[in-house]
Formats: C-alpha cells, sequence, structure tokens
C-alpha cells in the first residue's frame, strides 16, 4: 500500500493475505487507512496470487525522504530501500495458487 496526497509525505507498508486477491486487497486498504492522517489516502500497488512478494518502506533520519520498493524476495527488498540512504522495514511472504 501507498498513501497518496497532492505529494507524497510518506510511503506505508501493509501486506495482507485473503481467498482472493480482491479481498486481499480490501483488507490491505483498511489497515493502511487506519493508520494515516486525514487528507491522505491508501491504494494498492500490486497483487499477486502465487510465487513471492517483499515490499520494503522506510524514511531517511530526518523524514524528508520515504519510499517504498517490490521484490521477489526479502534480500533484495533490503537492499533496494537501503541503497536509497533509508532506514528500511521488510514484510512480505509465498503463497502457491489454489488448487481446483
Amino acid at each position: 500500500m501507498a498513501p497518496s496526497q497532492e505529494q507524497t509525505q510518506a510511503s506505508l507498508g501493509r501486506l495482507a493475505f485473503g481467498t482472493t486477491q480482491q479481498a486481499a486487497g480490501s483488507v490491505a486498504l483498511a489497515n493502511c487507512q487506519e493508520l494515516l492522517k486525514p487528507g491522505y489516502s491508501c491504494r494498492v500497488v500490486e497483487t499477486f496470487n502465487k510465487g513471492c512478494l517483499y515490499v520494503s518502506m522506510g524514511c531517511n533520519k530526518d523524514a524528508t525522504r520515504c519510499g517504498y520498493f517490490i521484490a521477489p524476495n526479502k534480500a533484495q527488498a533490503q537492499a533496494q530501500c537501503t541503497h536509497q540512504g533509508l532506514s528500511c522495514h521488510v514484510d512480505g511472504g509465498c503463497v502457491s495458487a489454489a488448487r481446483r
């Protein structure tokens, strides 16, 4: 999830799982919105139903620059974020497609 306003001042990551991509997106939106100040909104930046996805997010020391990064593994997500000089948190996981 990425909060948005005319000029984004922060990045916020929320990962959610659900029985469908739509259900997971709804949960992620609700979780994100709970943490935001009025005037900001959230959006789903990626959904997936199999494989792995990790999101790293963080800000620099004085919080004047924040960002989020999406990668297929935890190490790559962490590296992309710290390479930008940010103090980062990584969240994510793997899912397999439902068998019918």
